[in-house]
């Protein structure tokens, strides 16, 4: 018996080829009992494949039973996938996203979301995403950040660059973290600043793009606090 066609690929699939392995059956199952955030999640597990090659149905089923034991809030649940991987495509658009390998970044989403989140948006396949009804605070800022724009005299790609690490760090979970109302005034203290100490050249390895995430980043990881503007230039060469 054929099953349509793969929406991906285009070839038919077979309901016997299907039921013949066992990790299929019971993740389709699963996906059955759990058809309420189902969406959410099979988009969810994707972070976790390679570029080179598919998904095994075992470790996705080992995936998915993992996700679904972090909290019985099926809603709050759908919405940390969602936010987790809106945030990972942005990681995509800058070209620093590698597949996940654990669901560390999950955990973190869901600590910062109330207990109360409801109507969860499912993230599109492809194309432009769903509204957000409920939003916390975090994924609020982290919006703010994907369009904050770049004060007068300030490149774009550092403008990007900086609010890119900022989005990172609201996900951390670490200490000293800016009240929501105060960002904005946060952000434009960074890049003012920043911008004026360092002869920063996008491609340059020492004071570009990739050097300025990682300075985020690592001072972030080592101090498990919101870095200050002297730990970011502590970590980015003078010359």
């Amino acid at each position: 018996m054929q099953l349509n066609r793969c929406p991906c690929c285009h070839s038919r699939i077979s309901i016997e080829q299907m039921a013949q392995d066992e990790c299929t059956t019971e993740l389709l199952g699963l996906l059955v009992d759990y058809a309420d955030i189902s969406k959410s999640l099979v988009i969810y597990l994707g972070l976790f494949r390679s570029g080179k090659r598919d998904l095994a149905s075992d470790r996705a089923l080992k995936l998915a039973k993992e996700v679904i034991t972090l909290t019985p809030e099926r809603n709050r649940l759908a919405a940390a996938m969602n936010e987790t991987v809106q945030a990972m495509r942005q990681k995509q658009d800058q070209g620093a996203f590698k597949p996940l390998s654990n669901h560390n970044y999950l955990k973190r989403v869901l600590e910062t979301l109330p207990a109360d989140t409801k109507e969860p948006s499912l993230p599109a396949l492809s194309g432009g995403q769903m509204p957000v009804k409920s939003q916390s605070k975090t994924s609020q800022i982290i919006d703010m950040l994907k369009s904050y724009p770049s004060p007068e005299g300030v490149d774009e790609w550092f403008t990007r660059t900086v609010c890119g690490a900022l989005s990172e760090l609201m996900l951390m979970g670490l200490e000293s973290v800016p009240a929501a109302d105060t960002m904005p005034m946060v952000v434009e203290r960074f890049l003012i600043e920043l911008w004026p100490k360092r002869q920063w050249q996008k491609d340059n390895h020492f004071r570009g793009a990739a050097r300025l995430r990682r300075a985020f980043i690592d001072t972030a990881e080592h101090n498990k606090r919101w870095p200050t503007i002297k730990d970011v230039l502590s970590m980015v060469p003078s010359q």
